[in-house]
């Protein structure tokens, strides 16, 4: 399987519109019949296929096991059980572009393994052709949840507690990486079934964004993984089930309880940009990638950071939230050393906390994740179309859009001037769309984001030292959109820094009620991380 891992493009195609001739996939579990897709008359969809039985509460994940030859009706329309935001103090950022994160989804459930197949029409018609797949699995923090001839996949994985606990006790009740399984078996299915879609088995490439992402990093990566018993633990005690190893209770518990106990899991770990939960290294990975796209934005940290951190006192007060407890004190006063912000960001307390969360948690995981796979990774920098303005999560607008109207309702879903948004959207389909569309389409197509064409030829990355080159620039600097340079955001003194603060975290062996360090080593372990 061929699996470059970034962003998706989800695009519009070609063909058939009589309800008579709309296609059918027959599975032992049942028959799902396409659909002409709303949006664009020229794809058909395949809505809500199960691809999978209701799993086991924390176990894992297996294919229907039920005989049905009935057209399946595909209007259940649910999502699996994720964290209420409304409740949060300060909640995660991510999940699709295309909606609202801060709306909770209406119909959840554990019975929520469904999957989403985009065709185009032509496609069908031509019975004999097999396209590319592309199977996107979406971000939101663990949380929430073309234009070129390729097949487009979309579905559901388990999320917050109920997909990504984890730990030495899970390794033995339960299903560590429920979600990762979850996810795998989508593949699975892909491999078993997508012949049935005209999609090419043996073509298949995995995108993802944010948390989406970091699965895809997961299954790259074969490191030990950490303790996060104490995690379990804390749920365990917010479902009720007090604060000990008890699988039986949570299993036994009311879904209510746990749904709760979720959401206040997540309260647990306020203003740092962190998640107490995530997928935890077990040692299983794939092998034999032939290419992939690394991309990160040039502010990934703005939307995370505490907007309201504006003195020494508050910045002190996040570093205590951030690394809390006695324990962790020496590597509080070290990130404090290095990001002097009275000094280096003239006092500008929130844009430095914006850049320790970025560092931390988002851009120094793409280079140890092109560090370990060198010759065959290609590297981007977002920052259109100024870095201030390149949040995190808006290099996917560009890749699924097709005219400016688009981009401006998708980017009226930010907190920011209006004005400032019609303009952005002008500028991004003007200068931006169609380029930036043809080196992913390649890059899923035919292994090479440049074998379509392009504006700049877009080399391997190239590690020099302490920056990486050859880096895909894409922002208005200099008088072009597209440019190859250094990538200074992930250099290897700001990431050495802070592989090394977790090995420390690690090594403090702290609990969780006095420090969260396990949560960091969740999301930052060694070599590992959860941007590409």
């Amino acid at each position: 399987m061929r699996s470059p891992f970034s962003l998706v493009i989800l695009g519009a195609f070609l063909g058939l519109t009589r309800a008579l001739d709309l296609p059918v996939i027959t599975l032992p579990w049942g028959k799902y019949q396409a659909e002409v897709f709303a949006d664009d008359e020229d794809i058909l969809l395949f809505r809500n296929v199960h691809f999978g039985k209701e799993p086991p509460r924390f176990g894992a994940p297996s294919f229907p096991d039920w005989k049905d030859d009935a057209i399946q009706s595909p209007d259940r329309g649910t999502t699996c059980i994720q964290i209420n935001t409304e409740k949060l103090r300060h909640p995660p950022v991510g999940g699709s572009p295309f909606e609202d994160a801060q709306k909770p989804p209406s119909a959840q459930t554990e019975d929520c393994l469904f999957l989403d197949i985009y065709v185009p029409k032509w496609a069908v018609e031509r019975k004999e052709i097999l396209l590319p797949v592309t199977v996107w699995i979406y971000g939101g923090g663990y949380a929430f949840a073309s234009n070129y001839n390729s097949i487009f996949i979309a579905g559901n994985y388990r999320v917050g507690a109920f997909g990504w606990l984890a730990g030495d006790y899970m390794q033995q009740v339960g299903q560590p990486n429920a979600g990762l399984y979850d996810q795998a078996l989508l593949f699975e299915w892909v491999q078993k079934y997508i012949d049935q879609a005209h999609g090419d088995k043996e073509f298949v490439s995995a995108w993802g964004e944010s948390a989406g992402a970091g699965s895809i990093l997961y299954y790259l990566d074969n490191s030990p993984g950490g303790k996060l018993d104490t995690i379990f633990r804390n749920f365990s005690r917010l479902a009720g089930c007090e604060f000990a190893y008890d699988i039986d209770c949570l299993r036994k518990a009311p879904v209510t309880d746990l749904a709760e106990a979720n959401t206040k899991l997540f309260n647990l770990v306020r203003q740092t940009g962190l998640f107490p939960v995530g997928p935890a290294i077990d040692g299983k990975h794939w092998k034999n990638i032939q290419s992939g796209i690394i991309s990160h934005v040039a502010n990934e940290g703005y939307l995370f950071s505490p907007k309201d951190i504006d003195n020494a006192a508050k910045y002190n007060a996040f570093l205590n939230e951030f690394l809390p407890g006695s324990a962790l004190a020496p590597q509080r006063a070290a990130i404090k050393n290095k990001y002097d912000c009275k000094k280096a960001w003239l006092g500008e307390y929130q844009l430095c906390v914006a850049a320790i969360i970025a560092h931390a948690v988002f851009n120094c995981n793409t280079r140890d994740l092109a560090t370990a796979y060198p010759d065959i990774s290609y590297m981007m920098e977002y920052a259109f179309p100024a870095e201030a303005l390149a949040y995190h999560g808006l290099d996917l607008i560009p890749l699924f859009v097709t005219n400016a109207t688009e981009t401006e309702k998708l980017m009226g879903l930010l907190d920011i001037d209006k004005n400032l948004i019609k303009m952005m959207a002008g500028l991004i389909d003007t200068y931006v769309r169609k380029p930036y569309q043809n080196y992913f389409a390649a890059l899923t197509l035919l292994g090479d984001p440049n074998a379509l064409g392009t504006k700049v030829h877009w080399p391997p990355v190239a590690d020099d030292g302490n920056m990486f080159s050859g880096v895909l620039k894409v922002d208005l600097a200099w008088g072009s959109e597209f440019k190859i340079g250094l990538d200074w955001k992930n250099s290897k003194a700001k990431c050495s820094f802070w592989a090394g603060l977790a090995k420390e975290i690690v090594a403090a062996k702290t609990t969780y009620g006095d420090s969260h360090g396990a949560l960091l080593e969740a999301q930052y372990p060694i070599n590992s991380g959860n941007e590409l």
